[in-house]
């Protein structure tokens, strides 16, 4: 049952935001995405089958109910751009009887590199069209900026050479032709010569837009900040700049009422001339698509929506049909702060598949919000009983969540599922996430965070001590570091804190921060400097281990390629030693990403359980040359073990993984079968790991803060570790 201590200690850590308003009318960011998907209608998504005769596809736009494709196509043993039209509401497609490829002169081969449409306000089309030419064993980039019209015939072309670094390139309605250079906005006149350039930071993988008024705008993005700019073409400078929610990811061409569109998280957005806000149009969710990929949409008078989107294999083209089946549905929503990409599309399988459930996305990072505020945004939805049904636990501290009765243990839903059981998973990395022998989070797939060495210094040790590793350093050549750069006092810290749960008995709710070990530890990490000098031409220190000039590497193993990569850096001769413990443990511990959870006050837990249930289910195809984190279905991973000892995995599809280059010196490895020694050592890790890795923000702060003024010698090493005992135990006590 949840504490009153607990639901005291979560409001104060909410009551600032409270205060501060993180919505204005005090409504609850559940309670606001339920109101606005109310708003919004639903829709039926039919796929419009493309049968275009492209080798590859690159370009696609709509200009009104048409939507327009130009790619590369085979004639007469040459490659050519074409172009074709298809009608949406039938799915007919026809090559436009104007358009010609454009041809070079005798002697000059030309060949098709990439092309990009883009509607112009007149209903007409631009065309970019990218060529490699060769002449006389002299090559060269050529850049053709075409205007087409409706039949596809050329009513204007700009030939620009040379030109080779460029993200977008546009053309003003004065005839100004805007190129994206990555640092800058370039204009070029009618004769393709460069007139001036503005300088613009953040804009490097943006292109154009089009805004409903004709002005041309671009989005441009920094850590903290985005806005869409417009660019004054006559004056060659910077024009008029919207405002927008940080974590806007793309805008769209605007028309009509528009004066353009943005993506905030699944939600698109109108902008009005005017207007200082958008206004929410469709969740992209709610339509059975990633919104992510969404290229352009076309509203037609009937009601429904054309869409383009980026595919596997280029843009495919969909039909949104107004539907009000999804109302027969039962609702869940998920909470994330940060939803992730495999989440994401986890989400839309399920939506697509399932006849009787519906998850809504609830993302507290949505709106331009912190990290920090996104996180007490659902603390706020906890206290305030709007708790998702679903809550993705990727940066909380959730072990809080865990043990004071807010999340359903899963254990049972696992033991009565005929599908599943306990046997067909792998066990470990979920018992490591236990508390008190209930498991209340669950991931598709595992991996092990650990410390990799080279067996000719380490050995065959399976744990160590710090005074350990410093025996191993003096065997190393004058001028090796253990850590590299992981070797400050702070860094040092957080690797020991990674593994919270050694130092802390969630079950009891005590600590021994006052224990020999981490007394040890902490006086480990004093002996490091506060800085080191960052190398950038090593960034991740991969040059220095394989100079044996750093001895020690912390490493995820989440797939057998990890253990190449890692062979690779130690010369053939890894060893997964861990991270360093008083009582020479292991050191590894298990990591599972966007793992979730269910609610307590979840309505509908046996719908929250068919969503989750997806993630334990063997999959329909196993990668082993593109997987990342290793699988909890045990099925999955013996299969993956077996096709990763297959050399014809590798084989067929040759890869070779580049880890560093600087100038002429490179660390690479091809992809190749492991071997069966070193599938020994991959499962021998996995045996031998224990607890879980994550951060308990909470608990980090009070640790940090307190050593902090240890290491500036303000504080001795027993008053430092009594203070961090005391406080983290009243943390502790009041969630209990």
């Amino acid at each position: 049952m949840r504490s009153n201590k607990m639901w005291i200690s979560i409001m104060l850590m909410t009551i600032a935001l409270l205060l501060t308003g993180c919505n204005r009318k005090g409504q609850s960011e559940k309670s606001r995405m339920d109101n606005l998907n109310k708003g919004l209608s639903t829709y039926q998504r039919e796929q419009i089958q493309l049968n275009l005769p492209f080798r590859t596809l690159d370009g696609a736009c709509f200009i009104d109910e048409t939507a327009y494709f130009m790619g590369i196509t085979q004639a007469e043993g040459r490659e050519e751009f074409s172009l074709f039209q298809v009608l949406a509401a039938d799915g007919t497609s026809e090559s436009l009887p104007g358009y010609e490829p454009v041809q070079f002169p005798e002697g000059v081969d030309a060949y098709p590199v990439f092309c990009k449409l883009r509607p112009a306000n007149d209903g007409s089309i631009w065309s970019i069209e990218q060529f490699v030419t060769i002449s006389e064993q002299t090559g060269s980039n050529v850049l053709l900026l075409r205007q087409l019209n409706s039949a596809g015939q050329e009513v204007y072309r700009l030939e620009m050479k040379g030109l080779d670094d460029y993200q977008d390139i546009c053309s003003s309605m004065d005839g100004t032709v805007l190129v994206n250079q990555g640092g800058g906005i370039s204009f070029w006149d009618s004769n393709a010569k460069m007139q001036s350039k503005l300088d613009g930071q953040n804009i490097d993988r943006e292109d154009f837009i089009i805004l409903g008024d004709g002005r041309i705008g671009i989005l441009m993005k920094s850590n903290d900040s985005c806005s869409l700019k417009t660019i004054d073409s006559t004056a060659m400078t910077w024009g008029e700049s919207f405002s927008l929610p940080s974590t806007v990811s793309r805008v769209y061409h605007g028309g009509g009422d528009a004066l353009f569109y943005f993506l905030d998280g699944d939600i698109l957005y109108l902008m009005r001339a005017g207007s200082d806000a958008g206004e929410p149009v469709l969740n992209w969710s709610n339509c059975s698509i990633d919104g992510r990929y969404v290229l352009d949409f076309s509203f037609l008078d009937d009601g429904r929506i054309e869409v383009l989107a980026r595919g596997s294999h280029g843009p495919e083209l969909f039909m949104l049909t107004p539907s009000a089946s999804q109302a027969e549905k039962i609702e869940l929503t998920l909470g994330a702060v940060g939803v992730a990409s495999n989440l994401r599309k986890m989400v839309l399988e399920f939506n697509n598949s399932n006849s009787l459930y519906h998850i809504s996305v609830v993302d507290y990072e949505q709106g331009g919000v912190s990290h920090s505020q996104a996180t007490t945004r659902l603390a706020t939805e906890i206290v305030t009983g709007n708790m998702p049904d679903i809550v993705c636990l990727d940066g909380l501290s959730s072990r809080s969540l865990e043990t004071s009765g807010y999340l359903e243990n899963l254990w049972p839903y696992i033991d009565e599922d005929p599908a599943l059981g306990r046997e067909n998973l792998m066990l470990r990395p979920l018992q490591a996430a236990e508390v008190g022998g209930s498991l209340y989070r669950i991931s598709d797939s595992f991996t092990i965070r650990t410390v990799a060495g080279s067996k000719e210094t380490l050995g065959d040790k399976t744990g160590w001590t710090t005074a350990d590793v410093e025996a191993a350093l003096a065997s190393m050549p004058d001028g090796c570091t253990a850590w590299g750069r992981f070797g400050t006092k702070q860094e040092m810290l957080f690797q020991t804190l990674y593994n919270i749960d050694r130092f802390i008995d969630w079950d009891r709710g005590v600590c021994n921060f006052d224990s020999e070990e981490f007394k040890s530890i902490l006086a480990y990490c004093n002996s490091f400097p506060d800085t080191v000098a960052e190398d950038t031409t090593d960034p991740h220190g991969y040059a220095a281990i394989c100079n044996r000039q750093q001895m020690l590497l912390p490493v995820s193993v989440s797939s057998p390629l990890s253990v190449v990569q890692d062979q690779t850096l130690f010369r053939n001769n890894v060893t997964y030693i861990g991270y360093p413990t008083n009582d020479k443990n292991t050191g590894s511990w298990f990591q599972l990403p966007t793992a979730l959870a269910i609610s307590s006050s979840c309505a509908n837990k046996s719908g929250a359980w068919e969503f989750l249930r997806t993630m334990l289910l063997p999959r329909e195809n196993i990668d082993p040359l593109h997987s990342f984190g290793l699988p909890i279905n045990r099925k999955d991973f013996e299969q993956l073990m077996d096709l990763a000892m297959l050399s014809e995995t590798y084989e067929e599809n040759p890869t070779r993984y580049i880890l560093l280059r600087n100038g002429n010196y490179e660390i690479s490895y091809e992809g190749r079968a492991i071997t069966l020694e070193e599938m020994e050592q991959l499962l021998d890790l996995y045996n031998r790991s224990t607890g879980l890795f994550g951060l308990e923000d909470s608990i980090i702060n009070i640790v940090t803060e307190q050593a902090g003024a240890y290491f500036a010698g303000d504080r001795s090493l027993d008053d430092t570790v009594a203070a961090i005992q005391s406080r983290v135990g009243l943390y502790l006590a009041e969630l209990q």
